[in-house]
């Protein structure tokens, strides 16, 4: 399943993650982020900022179902749990 969001050009338009304009504004702003304003290159980066920073949380998250408390209150997984 790809990921979506909406085009970064202001349109509205919804475009899979790996794009951050639609065609349209890609025919405006131009193809390269070296080419668009300031504003553009900026929204992008940090699009791309929150992907990475949820993947980060996603992949080292530990679920509130795999965690246990100790009798010494000290936080363990639970045996199995990944």
């Amino acid at each position: 399943m790809y990921e979506i969001h909406r085009c970064l050009g202001g349109c509205g338009k919804v475009v899979t993650w790996q794009f951050a304009l639609c065609r349209e504004c890609e025919d405006q702003y131009g193809s390269s982020p070296f080419d668009w304003p300031e504003w553009l290159r900026f929204l992008w980066a940090d699009t791309q900022r929150e992907r990475r920073k949820a993947k980060r949380v996603n992949q080292f998250e530990v679920p509130i179902d795999d965690v246990v408390q100790s009798e010494n209150r000290k936080v363990v997984r639970r045996p199995g749990a990944q």
